[in-house]
């Protein structure tokens, strides 16, 4: 995954190399070079979970949540495997999205979903945490998933 929204107001992380001035690049699994534990008010990681394994996830999640200062947040978008399953069964996704819904478009080696991520699984791990769950939407298979440090 390529960012192509820069945010204002916020540091902006890649980890693919670049010269834009605007954007910070780093392991983003590992945001410790930018943010102290406990500094961050608000951390955004837009359709960036389902292109690392699970365990990245995991680790990756763990590091952020470290970063957040108390009542800080952490939203989060990704693919909802149970739902991408639901579709396909049910036939609303078409045979030929099947494939880029589940691995990505792979037109580039950076645009290949590495892990299929229920919706369920990270929000256990969230309050497992000690996070609180404020904002959960679905819309077709992507959640938007908004947590608080408690």
């Amino acid at each position: 995954y390529i960012p192509t929204t820069k945010y204002k107001n916020f540091l902006n992380i890649s980890p693919f190399g670049g010269s834009d001035p605007e954007i910070s690049y780093c392991d983003i699994k590992d945001i410790s070079e930018f943010v102290c534990d406990d500094e961050a008010e608000e951390i955004m990681a837009l359709n960036v979970l389902n292109f690392f394994t699970i365990n990245e996830v995991f680790a990756m999640l763990e590091n952020w949540i470290k970063k957040l200062a108390q009542r800080g947040k952490l939203i989060l978008t990704f693919s909802d495997f149970y739902e991408i399953a639901r579709r396909i069964v049910m036939t609303i996704i078409e045979n030929k999205e099947v494939n880029e819904v589940l691995y990505g478009s792979q037109f580039t080696p950076f645009d290949i979903k590495r892990s299929a991520i229920p919706l369920s699984v990270i929000k256990n791990y969230l309050l497992s945490k000690n996070m609180k769950i404020t904002k959960c939407r679905l819309e077709s298979f992507n959640v938007l998933l908004e947590a608080e440090k408690l």
